[in-house]
């Protein structure tokens, strides 16, 4: 079976996001929990909320959290300016639950700290391997269940002017690129390029997840509704011509998969849902559903 593409959405456009000044929130945060419910309806990988900004901002936690009780498979990745020194500690309590269930992960939108994520080796052959024999009988004449540690997936963003530290962190790191390329033929260079830092790194390449970040405008603003990244692709039109570009660009591995950038998220994600993701499923690169509950069973290899 060939390859299928990841996809996955951000729902933090600006003209819903930010309120003015002294608004009240939509109690409870509805709005935002029916798009991470719709999102999940899709089968989409995961989604990414950023709440940063000026007054108004978005309480990512807070929508997270009522996601979070909402849905059971869809990935939910708040971005954050740097890993938190504890695992869980800026989430709430059903957003903890969700990490539990491996469910969360981190978009980073700076460099790592250190030598990496909460202290973690760079993937080694090896590494993770099974356990001794002796080791498994002790822990079978113990009756304990083995302990098994959980690092939350890590997003980093990049754009392809590199190789840098972030290039070389997120090779050796990170679980998830979301990368910025004002071409696909440059995205699709970059991506090879981080592949084989991977590998340099000791890891398998196939790990790394390279996902081209995309502007979309799939209703009728005619790409008015994009907000203009100088190192972001675009598109305005259909759902069905971008199904098209995205299983033709996937096919000549410019990316493993995308992340859309809305222009506006509560029209675009139906549009994707309910138009883009039937298309890729017909032309055999979207998966039919999902193929187990945690982030990281949604992001292994597919073939």
């Amino acid at each position: 079976m060939a390859a299928q593409l990841h996809l996955s959405a951000a729902l933090d456009d600006a003209t819903a996001a930010r309120r003015p000044a002294g608004a009240c929130p939509p109690p409870p945060y509805a709005r935002w929990t029916r798009l991470v419910r719709l999102a999940e309806q899709g089968g989409l990988d995961f989604v990414t909320l950023d709440g940063a900004g000026g007054p108004g901002r978005l309480d990512v936690p807070a929508v997270l959290a009522l996601a979070a009780g909402t849905t059971s498979r869809i990935g939910l990745v708040p971005a954050v300016a740097a890993l938190p020194s504890g695992r869980l500690a800026p989430l709430t309590s059903a957003v903890a639950r969700s990490a539990v269930d491996g469910r969360t992960g981190w978009l980073v939108r700076t460099a790592l700290p250190g030598d990496g994520p909460f202290g973690t080796r760079a993937h080694t052959p090896g590494a993770h391997g099974a356990p001794g024999r002796h080791h498994a009988a002790r822990r079978h004449r113990s009756g304990a269940r083995p302990r098994r540690p959980h690092r939350p997936p890590v997003a980093m963003v990049l754009d392809v002017h590199g190789p840098d530290r972030r290039w070389l962190q997120a090779a050796r790191y990170a679980d998830v690129v979301l990368l910025d390329a004002e071409h696909p033929a440059a995205a699709q260079v970059c991506r090879a390029a981080l592949k084989h830092h991977a590998a340099d790194a000791g890891r398998d390449p196939r790990t790394l997840r390279v996902l081209l970040r995309l502007g979309v405008d799939l209703g009728r603003g005619g790409g008015r509704g994009l907000r203009p990244r100088a190192e972001t692709l675009h598109f305005a039109g259909p759902p069905a011509g971008l199904a098209g570009v995205l299983a033709e660009w996937h096919a000549e591995g410019v990316a493993d998969g995308f992340h859309l950038l809305p222009a506006h998220a509560a029209t675009d994600l139906l549009a994707v849902v309910y138009g883009l993701v039937p298309r890729l499923r017909e032309r055999g690169v979207f998966r039919s559903g999902y193929r187990g509950r945690t982030l990281r069973e949604h992001l292994a290899p597919t073939a």
